[in-house]
């Protein structure tokens, strides 16, 4: 994996509100996915300016949004177990 040591130490640190740390495993996938995307978000984005003939910044937004909703979604579903 990519800069595992990095992904496992920024793992630790996400957090819902206060408190919450969901599971050890998951939160380093999900730190490894988010690494790679922000790693590769110029190509990601070159692609849907592409596809979808957005400006490059709008499908580097679009990028980000999915990081967030991503997060967001772990978190959502971590706080219903």
């Amino acid at each position: 994996m990519v800069g595992v040591e990095h992904n496992e130490a920024a793992a630790h640190s996400l957090r819902v509100g206060s408190a919450l740390l969901v599971n050890r495993h998951e939160l380093i996938i999900t730190a490894s996915l988010q690494h790679l995307i922000r790693h590769h978000t110029p190509e990601i984005a070159r692609s849907i300016v592409l596809e979808q003939g957005k400006t490059f910044a709008d499908a580097q937004g679009d990028v980000q949004r999915g990081l967030q909703v991503r997060f967001y979604l772990l978190m959502i579903e971590k706080a219903k177990h």
